[in-house]
């Protein structure tokens, strides 16, 4: 695979020499002196709107677990679900989320408090809300599918597919297709745009190589797009690709994980993984790196 890394100022200006500092109070020292994590946060989302996030947290206690809401400064932090639920996205006017909670996707409504089962299965999840004309895409049984919120206008977009989100119009679906390399070993996915006018599939580009494991959390603004790649040693990089410029490179150099970009404002929110911190940064537009505190 051919990586380039960024120069300064030639995507979304971000400084790629910007070391993390992470906190240390929430480390945990493992065998061989491996840290692991005492709590993580991820699968961040920005609302429509671009002022609050939603998010997944797991933590040691299990009651503190489930999906927070805050604000963009890390105020105002409510937890809206309990327990482990994962993969959150708002709904076109911010009045509601959808998630994963066992085998099911779930949708909660943010004034009442009350979830309502949007669909079940085994294997199900991975929900993306399209924040022009509502429509939520989700994968069961490596199915792409695309509906309205009440289940209606029901269509199949593709097979062999993982994570999804939409371009900002509304009009395209991007989603991952796993490749395998020889002997059926996975290595990393091709991205596929599908036109939701005509149902009509274009290969994007394929991002694989023999220590790619998979990518994940595809989230797209305008012509850049961003998603995290894990590798056979456990690690995880956020990339980011300009479909314009053909220019693919790491957007974080640390270990990072789960990104999600705010189309209005092209701030990138994501999971810090340096040390063992586990804990939402975002990615400025002038290329500064802003830990949130909540």
């Amino acid at each position: 695979m051919n990586l380039k890394i960024l120069k300064p100022q030639t995507f979304l200006l971000i400084f790629l020499a910007v070391i993390f500092f992470s906190c240390s109070s929430e480390d945990i020292v493992g065998p061989n002196n491996i840290i692991e994590y005492s709590q993580i946060d991820f699968d961040a989302a920005w609302s429509s709107s671009g002022s609050m996030i939603a998010f997944s947290h797991n933590d040691l206690e299990f009651d503190l677990s489930g999906i927070y809401t805050m604000d963009s400064s890390g105020n105002n932090k409510v937890q809206r679900v309990f327990g482990n639920a994962s993969n959150p996205d708002w709904s076109p006017l911010d009045t509601a989320i959808i998630y994963e909670q066992g085998e099911a996707i779930m949708i909660l409504n943010l004034a009442s408090g009350i979830s309502r089962r949007f669909a079940s299965g085994k294997g199900i999840g991975k929900a993306s809300w399209n924040k022009v004309n509502g429509k939520i895409a989700w994968v069961y049984d490596n199915f792409l599918y695309v509906s309205d919120p009440d289940g209606t206008n029901f269509i199949v977009v593709n097979v062999h597919c993982s994570w999804s989100d939409w371009s900002p119009d509304g009009r395209y679906l991007y989603y991952f297709q796993p490749l395998s390399l020889s002997g059926g070993v996975r290595g990393g996915d091709a991205l596929v745009r599908c036109d939701l006018q005509n149902l009509s599939n274009t290969l994007i580009r394929n991002f694989s190589s023999d220590n790619y494991l998979d990518n994940s959390h595809l989230t797209v603004s305008n012509t850049n797009i961003f998603f995290s790649s894990s590798f056979g040693d456990g690690s995880s990089y956020v990339y980011g690709f300009n479909q314009s410029t053909y220019v693919f490179a790491k957007i974080v150099i640390e270990l990072s994980f789960s990104p999600s970009i705010d189309p209005i404002s092209n701030r990138l929110l994501y999971t810090n993984r340096t040390r063992g911190d586990g804990r939402l940064w975002i990615l400025e537009t002038n290329g500064s790196f802003r830990k949130l505190t909540y």
